[in-house]
């Protein structure tokens, strides 16, 4: 389930089919980032960047499942930056590595964690 799961969200997310997105999390779900320290939603997810992700290495331990991905995207509009102002588009196209966490029941994602590095991302969008 662990890998299925995984490739799901990313074939969702290059599709860019938010209610494929959906029907992978819990009503109830939270997603966490380094971004902020408020859950986003799915539709979030999927603004700001013309993206693609590939997957990586999977690991499920029972409802738990971990996975690599990189992600490649062009910074197309608007980003909110760490302190409230918006980075407009700079026409970038950055790649990074991200770790995540899911937390699931009943094969819904009801916790989702990413892990990466904003500043290495701040940086290729020629912030620092």
């Amino acid at each position: 389930m662990g890998r299925e799961l995984a490739q799901a969200g990313v074939d969702a997310f290059n599709a860019r089919d938010r209610a494929a997105m959906r029907k992978l999390y819990a009503s109830d779900a939270t997603i966490l980032n380094p971004d902020s320290p408020i859950a986003m939603s799915v539709d979030e997810m999927i603004s700001g960047f013309d993206a693609r992700i590939s997957l990586g290495s999977v690991l499920a331990d029972g409802d738990d499942v971990a996975f690599e991905m990189t992600w490649t995207g062009t910074h197309e509009g608007p980003l909110e930056m760490p302190d409230g102002s918006e980075l407009p588009a700079t026409g970038l196209t950055i790649s990074f590595s991200v770790a995540v966490v899911l937390e699931t029941t009943e094969g819904l994602i009801r916790r989702e964690r990413q892990y990466y590095d904003n500043l290495g991302i701040l940086d290729q969008l020629g912030v620092t």
